[in-house]
Parts: C-alpha cells; structure tokens; sequence
C-alpha cells in the first residue's frame, strides 16, 4: 500500500501537538502520553488515501520521489507509468 502522504510529516505533526521534537528520546515521554501519541498515530496514517501498488511499483515510487512526496508526486508517477514509462 502508498500512502500519498509520507508517514514522517503525520508523525511530526502529532509530537509537535506534544510539544517533543522528533530528535527527543523517546524515554522522556510517560508511557500514557506515548501510547496517546502511537493511537494518533495510526489513526492519522489510515485516514490517508492509500494505493495498492505492486512492490515493484512502490519501490520504483520511492527511487525516483524519495520519501519526501507530494500527492502531485503520485499523480505524475501514475501519467508515467499509464504513459509506459515504466518497466519491471
């Protein structure tokens, strides 16, 4: 499955709401607050639309995008590949 949203900025954005930087440990966080945070988490992932592509696909997405995408990347990677610009 894609996501046309890169997991780091939803995982950002929930510690930010916390007030932890990504680069704290996460040690310094009460196990109350970092299960919060983990359930937000998932349910913040699973509301973004997600793509059944073929791993092969995927991981081309990912060599050409990286994991810093728009979901403009996925719009142009799906003109490429419908344009046969693709290969397995």
């Amino acid at each position: 499955m894609h996501h046309v949203i890169p997991y780091n900025p939803i995982r950002d954005s929930i510690l930010e709401k916390f007030n932890v930087s990504k680069n704290d440990r996460i040690g310094i966080v009460s196990d109350e607050i970092r299960q919060e945070m983990k359930e937000m988490i998932v349910l913040s992932h699973l509301e973004v639309r997600g793509i059944p592509l073929r791993k092969w696909l995927h991981v081309k997405f990912h060599q050409i995008f990286g994991n810093n995408f728009t979901e403009e990347s996925f719009d142009v990677f799906r003109k490429m590949y419908q344009d046969e610009e693709l290969r397995d």
